[in-house]
């Protein structure tokens, strides 16, 4: 039997996934999770993460926003063009809100950023 030495990344890993597990068994809530933990749980949920989302917990989070949204601009008298025009969609998961986003103004321009590199 031959162990291997971890790699600095596993080490990170696994120090971050310990921290979490020790939060939680002692009922603390973190103020913030670690982001190699958020990127590794997501880059291992991504293939069925939107499947699970929409179908299972029936997420309808974009669409209610963008619902909220068109109501406020029609209060306002506005297009979704005239505010529209540059955004970033933080957390952006496999795109959902974004999607909403270009057929509503779809000449705007939306950066998408999420921790989880396969999301």
């Amino acid at each position: 039997l031959q162990l291997r030495r971890p790699q600095l990344g596993e080490r990170r890993l696994r120090m971050a996934v310990a921290g979490h597990m020790l939060a939680v068994l002692r009922r603390e809530t973190p103020t913030a999770l670690s982001p190699c933990y958020v990127s590794n749980l997501f880059d291992k949920y991504a293939a069925g993460f939107e499947q699970h989302l929409l179908e299972t917990l029936e997420y309808q989070v974009p669409e209610l926003l963008v619902q909220e949204m068109r109501h406020a601009w029609w209060d306002l008298n506005l297009q979704p063009e005239d505010v529209l025009r540059k955004g970033v969609d933080l957390g952006a998961g496999t795109g959902l809100l974004g999607e909403q986003l270009r057929d509503m103004a779809p000449r705007s321009w939306l950066q998408a950023v999420d921790l989880s590199s396969k999301m």
